[in-house]
């Protein structure tokens, strides 16, 4: 079983400003929830968490928002009390340089 954490503004949700610089609009990344959605598929027994620092509560809501309502996820607030959930061999995927103690990627 693999733990797999993303994080929501700038990897699962893409922001841009507009010109005007009056409104933001978002887009879903959709590369980055096909693959989480086929490997959870596949690979049930791993567990998926989405993890902001915009809280536990803003995480789940945009999982309901842009997963499959299939897919199982845990909504987690990102900060220094979460990073020890992080395992050697977690997946993470953030747009910002962590220090959990594995590798972060990049969202795509």
């Amino acid at each position: 079983m693999r733990r797999i954490f993303v994080d929501i503004d700038d990897c699962l949700v893409l922001w841009s400003e507009d010109p005007t610089r009056t409104t933001e609009s978002w887009a879903p990344n959709r590369d980055l929830i096909r693959i989480l959605e086929l490997h959870m598929r596949d690979h049930p027994q791993d567990d998926l968490f989405l993890w902001s620092g915009g809280g536990k509560d803003y995480a789940v809501s945009w999982g309901h928002r842009l997963l499959s309502s299939d897919i199982p996820f845990t909504g987690l607030t990102k900060d220094r009390m979460t990073f020890p959930l992080v395992y050697p061999d977690s997946i993470v995927i953030d747009d910002m340089p962590i220090k959990v103690g594995v590798h972060v990627y990049p969202p795509p």
